[in-house]
């Protein structure tokens, strides 16, 4: 086993951010557009008259609430298609899936004495929960009713999904990893380090994970033999995130963000925040990290130089890990009730929600303009921006103008008769029939 030290890494090309107060008007740039629009001879920027115009300020994306649930929603709502399915803890202690276009309840399916486990999604469309009877249960999400399970022998309550078809769990002192496709434990590995939070593998079954001492460990698949371990500057309170490529990433009280060589155990680079790192770092569909700090700013660090593309002042904390919806948006939630939307590629928002109560997990988004998140208050929130909905339907309709509707239709095939020259539109010149 070696132990590898973080001492030599090469530091992300960016400044450390400055004290509260002392912030430069570039770095707040995106808060509104009035900062946007005037950051290069605006004065410097108090942070709590910045925080104060995110929360009041306006936005050209608006989102509205398009349903609501009396539910209290554990973890978070899972969309399969047009079904969204929530874990409700109280008051009927079921799993429930709505139409989630119009809150129709779709059905219902009560889950034992303590209610259901937050539920997950499989690469197949199935839905994944442990239930009482210490089986992993794939359910059909438009009945809810069983297509297969398998005895885990264990009470694991959450599930971690990968895109190869692979699923783990914790339970027994232990990692359960499982081949979904062939429904069979494929390793159950031992754990003995005091790990923060759940562990996570790599591709090739490697289990990663770290907590209080601050190292972050890589332990051999079913012996949990460490293959190395990686010491950071303080303890990790939250679960390493595995790259495309194998690359570790841990978010540290340290405030720095770490990448680490699967195959080595070495430091590949280092990116300092300024702040306590808390929530786990989410990897992006390009491979860009996106990690928050305790000191209310969201990074974008590219994954291969470790460098700063941007960063976004949410004025609040980030608990919960961000969401990269598939048409490249972010959302994301802070302690403040905000869900924000942001562009991946810039940082720049494009939409705000202010909630009437704390949301405690990442909200469900279909990529559409949609997202879906439950509060504190015992609220299930389905939610609509319309610019980003319309936006979402014109380029389906660009990619497929027969998916256009009828009134669409006739619109483009009169427009075929115009030509439209410099802004112009004119009528094209039509042949006479009697000519030859």
């Amino acid at each position: 086993m070696e132990i590898r030290d973080r001492g030599s890494l090469i530091p992300g090309d960016r400044t450390q951010p400055q004290a509260a107060g002392n912030e430069s008007p570039q770095a707040f740039a995106n808060i509104s557009d009035a900062f946007q629009k005037s950051a290069s001879s605006a004065p410097p920027v108090d942070i709590k008259k910045a925080a104060g115009a995110l929360l009041t300020g306006s936005t050209k994306k608006t989102a509205e609430v398009k349903w609501t649930k009396e539910l209290s929603v554990m973890g978070s709502p899972v969309l399969a298609g047009s079904t969204l399915i929530v874990s409700d803890r109280y008051p009927d202690k079921a799993l429930h899936a709505f139409d989630a276009k119009t809150g129709s309840e779709l059905w219902q399916k009560k889950m034992g004495s303590d209610g259901p486990p937050p539920a997950v999604l499989a690469p197949d469309g199935s839905l994944l929960l442990v239930e009482d009877d210490g089986c992993l249960h794939a359910l059909d999400p438009a009945t809810g009713d069983d297509k297969w399970k398998l005895p885990i022998g264990s009470s694991a309550a959450s599930i971690t999904v990968y895109e190869d078809g692979r699923a783990s769990m914790r339970g027994d002192g232990g990692l359960i990893a499982i081949d979904l496709k062939n429904r069979k434990i494929t390793a159950r590995t031992p754990i003995t380090q005091n790990f923060e939070s759940d562990p996570v593998l790599g591709k090739d079954g490697t289990v990663y994970g770290g907590g209080h001492d601050g190292c972050v460990y890589a332990l051999e698949s079913g012996t949990g033999k460490e293959k190395w371990k990686y010491k950071t500057g303080d303890m990790l309170r939250n679960s390493p995130a595995v790259g495309p490529d194998g690359t570790v990433y841990a978010g540290c009280i340290d405030k720095t963000l770490h990448a680490i060589d699967p195959s080595t155990g070495e430091g590949k680079w280092e990116f300092p925040t300024g702040h306590w790192i808390l929530p786990t770092p989410v990897v992006g569909p390009d491979g860009t990290v996106y990690v928050g700090n305790n000191d209310n700013l969201l990074y974008a660090v590219d994954p291969v130089s470790g460098q700063h593309k941007w960063e976004f002042y949410i004025g609040g904390e980030l608990r919960v890990e961000p969401v990269p919806a598939e048409n490249g948006l972010l959302y994301v939630v802070t302690d403040r009730n905000m869900v924000l939307c942001l562009d991946q590629q810039t940082g720049v928002k494009q939409m705000q929600y202010h909630a009437d109560s704390y949301i405690h997990c990442p909200p469900a988004c279909d990529g559409e303009g949609n997202f879906y998140f439950g509060c504190n208050n015992g609220k299930l929130y389905a939610m609509n921006v319309p610019a980003l909905t319309m936006k979402a339907e014109a380029e389906k309709i660009a990619k497929n103008p027969e998916a256009a509707p009828v009134e669409q239709q006739k619109t483009v095939e009169q427009d075929e008769e115009f030509i439209v020259i410099d802004g112009l539109k004119l009528p094209k010149k039509k042949e006479d029939p009697g000519k030859a």
